[in-house]
């Protein structure tokens, strides 16, 4: 939705998906990893495998997730 317009889903190989506040103030003397964790809204393992896609539901706060793990979750 508009009003979640700035934050963005990450998914890997083993399965986790994590939100990233695409507007939080970073500091220039942290480290990548550092200002990555600072972002961090939400994480959470969503398969068991990787995820190949994932899909905002329009006007919704849902998430649908499809995984090599042959399953669709949110």
């Amino acid at each position: 939705t508009i009003g979640n317009a700035h934050i963005l889903g990450v998914t890997d190989e083993e399965g986790y998906l994590k939100l990233y506040d695409t507007r939080s103030k970073l500091k220039a003397s942290a480290t990548n990893q550092e200002n990555a964790e600072k972002a961090i809204v939400s994480s959470w393992i969503a398969h068991n495998n990787s995820v190949y896609d994932l899909c905002w539901i329009k006007g919704d706060s849902t998430i649908l997730t499809a995984s090599a793990d042959h399953l669709v979750s949110h």
